[in-house]
């Protein structure tokens, strides 16, 4: 490869060596290309892709529409991720890969939640991968305390107070790896306080700065019971639903199937068989659920690149 294209390569990709994407539902093409250049002008090309991998031994070439596809060792292999630096989300929004979200806080039924989003240019969120989905559940309930300063003293991020009040889950804080150095509510253990890795949760502190605003700082037990009420509460629709065939989940936007998913255990159940619209929720840690279109809740919206 010459070093014009060995530029561009590294101009449009992030690159992992040594591993390469295996195929699944989300992959868009598998084909033979001659070079690593030509797989990943074919990435470029295919505006879904964007994740590829090239196998220098057998020329293979896979293109993928997410952004954290299954993947295997290959000494042989290459991944390319198409950079996203130049995605801007519009204020409110939280960006992730190659898309931008909105959390809302109004409440709508499935239909007018939709109409919500496409009349924003985005549609409901259609979640094709466990990297996406874990996004969404993390996005969901953050705090701002920090001990990036200095280990162990623990500080409030915009007024630098020191941490008096606390309520911390056993154990914890526990700095697992040595890289958790934020502070969240721990949805798992009724919005116990756990420490976490800062990059998960700084998207929640840009958005809060932007909107003039801050994280917020708790300095007693009755502002932390008050967040836990509402957070216990929380839920979101999402763009699934089965009305056109009961049982069979597709996404209303893109009109695909739901290859994907992470359904609460015993879900969907199709209760009083009024239940065709898909909505995570906080009380189940942020698992799936089929809840009846009709009902209002919060919804989150997304723009792709």
């Amino acid at each position: 490869m010459g070093v014009a294209q060995l530029n561009v390569v590294k101009r449009d990709f992030a690159t992992i060596r040594y591993r390469r994407i295996l195929p699944n539902s989300t992959s868009i093409i598998q084909q033979n290309a001659q070079s690593l250049a030509a797989c990943a002008s074919l990435c470029l090309i295919h505006k879904a892709c964007c994740v590829a991998s090239y196998d220098r031994k057998t020329k293979q070439c896979i293109l993928d529409k997410s952004c954290c596809p299954e993947s295997e060792q290959s000494v042989d292999a290459l991944m390319l991720k198409i950079r996203s630096d130049s995605l801007a989300c519009p204020n409110g929004w939280l960006k992730n890969e190659d898309k931008c979200y909105y959390f809302s806080d109004g409440y709508k039924t499935w239909t007018d939640a939709k109409i919500a989003c496409e009349a924003d240019e985005g549609m409901l969120v259609e979640v094709d991968s466990k990297c996406e989905n874990d996004f969404i559940k993390m996005s969901a309930s953050v705090s701002s305390g920090t001990d990036q300063q200095k280990e162990g003293v623990w500080i409030w991020s915009h007024s630098q107070n020191v941490v008096t009040f606390t309520d911390w889950y056993e154990g914890q804080p526990n700095n697992d790896y040595g890289n958790e150095h934020c502070l969240e509510l721990w949805y798992n253990n009724g919005f116990i306080w756990n420490d976490y890795i800062c990059h998960k949760l700084s998207v929640k502190k840009i958005a809060c700065e932007d909107d003039e605003g801050m994280l917020v700082e708790v300095d007693s037990k009755c502002e932390n019971d008050f967040l836990k009420v509402p957070a216990s509460e929380s839920k979101y629709w999402l763009g699934g639903t089965d009305e056109q065939k009961e049982g069979v989940w597709i996404w209303s936007h893109s009109q695909n199937l739901i290859t994907f998913t992470d359904w609460r255990e015993g879900q969907p159940n199709n209760y009083n068989g009024n239940e065709h619209c898909l909505s995570l929720k906080e009380a189940s840690g942020y698992a799936w659920n089929d809840g009846p279109c009709q009902n209002l809740m919060p919804f989150i919206c997304e723009k792709g690149k």
